[in-house]
């Protein structure tokens, strides 16, 4: 699994439902303590990595910036 960290909780939910709605299988998690940065949310993404590519897609074409991806 992958997780992807946004600047807000609100940058988070508009790519969940983005990719809900595209039929891509997404969480809304807590983001885990040793992932958190200055400047980041405390929810990030969760997804399976085979939609690594539609998650920065769907992201980018919203105008929202991923600040990271890691593989957990």
């Amino acid at each position: 699994m992958f997780i992807a960290i946004f600047q807000n909780q609100n940058e988070c939910v508009k790519v969940h439902s983005l990719l809900k709605k595209r039929g891509i299988q997404s969480d809304i998690i807590a983001t885990p303590r040793k992932f958190l940065r200055a400047g980041s949310c405390s929810y990030c993404l969760r997804f399976h990595p085979h939609d690594i590519d539609k998650v920065r897609q769907s992201a980018k074409s919203a105008g929202i910036p991923i600040l990271a991806i890691y593989k957990l």
